[in-house]
């Protein structure tokens, strides 16, 4: 770790004042709390044009490298990798299994399915999955026919909750059209009789608008004997 640069008092040289960063210059003040611990600033301006994992503590040398992790700060890639395979085993565990048929017959879930790692949605459900799986691993992959050995399904996708309806905010509409404005322009605007109409375009049912987000409670095992059943029917239409 590189030594920062030290800004000290000029009457009392040996009284630190404060850090700052050897390559940039940033100064990290500490005379604001006097009783924090000196080496975490020195560490903190030591570090500051430098990325580190906040779990490993590597060092990110490449901008853009480490990603911000909600919850963690910085990780580098190893790291963002053990923590989603933490995280997507502890959703796993603590989720309700249903099984294909169930799935089929419950008719408290949508039909929509979620594949977690392509952040993709199948509307026509696991069908639809498994269509779009074998073609994208498969058949894109050996056009030409050649014998491979086949992809292998996911094990598991999760059911999705239905989203219906939408509400338009007036004030954050008319902030967003007025930034260019003077300050008091919203002042000349009757912002509930506009909002009054967002309410009745959105109550429109020519106007609802539907989509899906995962249900991370619930999970549909993919059943084996319908993968090789897919298999089996696409061998016979080849």
């Amino acid at each position: 770790m590189p030594e920062p640069i030290l800004l000290v008092d000029q009457n009392h040289p040996d009284r630190v004042l404060a850090y700052a960063c050897p390559t940039c210059g940033m100064v990290v003040d500490k005379t604001y709390d006097s009783h924090a611990d000196d080496e975490r600033y020195r560490k903190v301006a030591a570090r500051h044009c430098e990325f580190h994992c906040s779990k490993c503590d590597v060092l990110i040398i490449k901008e853009g490298e480490g990603k911000n992790y909600p919850g963690y700060g910085t990780l580098c890639e190893p790291c963002v990798e053990k923590v989603e395979q933490e995280r997507d085993q502890r959703r796993f565990d603590s989720a309700q299994h249903l099984t294909e048929e169930e799935w089929g017959n419950d008719s408290t879930v949508s039909m929509v399915v979620y594949l977690d790692g392509h952040d993709k949605y199948f509307p026509e459900g696991i069908e639809e999955l498994r269509e779009w799986w074998f073609d994208f691993h498969y058949v894109s992959q050996h056009p030409d026919g050649a014998q491979q050995p086949l992809p292998n399904f996911p094990a598991y996708v999760w059911v999705c909750n239905e989203i219906v309806g939408v509400r338009l905010d007036a004030s954050d509409i008319l902030e967003n059209a007025l930034e260019e404005h003077s300050e008091d322009a919203i002042d000349n605007v009757d912002i509930d009789a506009l909002q009054k109409h967002l309410d009745e375009w959105c109550a429109d049912p020519a106007n609802q608008i539907c989509s899906w987000e995962p249900n991370f409670k619930k999970l549909v095992l993919l059943s084996a004997e319908e993968n090789e059943r897919f298999i089996a029917k696409w061998r016979e239409e080849a």
